[in-house]
């Protein structure tokens, strides 16, 4: 604001000038002026809003354009992994980690996508750095307690979509499922 009105100031010798009703004098240069400047932010400002428009929106867009930002690649990965877009979370996760090694949540939504797709080896190294990093973190400590139980369950069953639950076989024929978060 401060900028238009020196840069009003300087055009005030420019022509033409009239009179409005009450005998002031108005630059139309300045008017002119005025008016894009006011329609160019007015269609920023709006263009702007559809990078707001939701949690998922504002993350993504962020983590884009701040590539090395802990906070903005961690938070763009839990938006994808609630939407399912497990390969773009684990690629967050990793960057987050690889600016900060402390982020025991990172390593364990890793774990849990990799867990969803039956690569249980690798998810179990994951769920270890996880609890290395944080002794205390419950969903870590339960789901290592129950990792032979998830170890043996039938592969067919082992995890479904956002719901991850372990369907459990053993050879005496029990039948049940369970989170593999739960504690046993």
């Amino acid at each position: 604001t401060v900028i238009f009105f020196v840069m009003l100031n300087s055009f005030q010798h420019l022509r033409p000038r009239s009179r409005n009703k009450f005998g002031m004098t108005i630059n139309k240069f300045g008017m002119t002026i005025l008016l894009l400047i006011s329609l160019f932010y007015g269609i920023v400002t709006f263009q702007r809003n559809f990078d707001w428009k939701d949690s998922y929106a504002v993350w993504t867009k962020l983590a884009q354009q701040t590539p090395n930002d802990i906070l903005a690649n961690f938070s763009a990965a839990r938006e994808y992994q609630r939407n399912n877009q497990d390969e773009l979370a684990i690629k967050h996760y990793e960057r987050a980690l690889a600016f900060e090694q402390r982020l025991f949540e990172a390593e364990f939504s890793i774990g849990a996508i990799l867990l969803k797709y039956g690569e249980i080896e690798t998810a179990r190294d994951h769920f270890e750095k996880s609890l290395a990093i944080n002794p205390k973190y419950k969903s870590t400590q339960n789901i290592l307690k129950n990792f032979e139980l998830v170890n043996s369950a039938s592969k067919s069953g082992l995890l479904n979509s956002n719901q991850q639950l372990v369907n459990y076989r053993s050879k005496t024929g029990l039948a049940f499922n369970f989170s593999p978060y739960w504690s046993i």
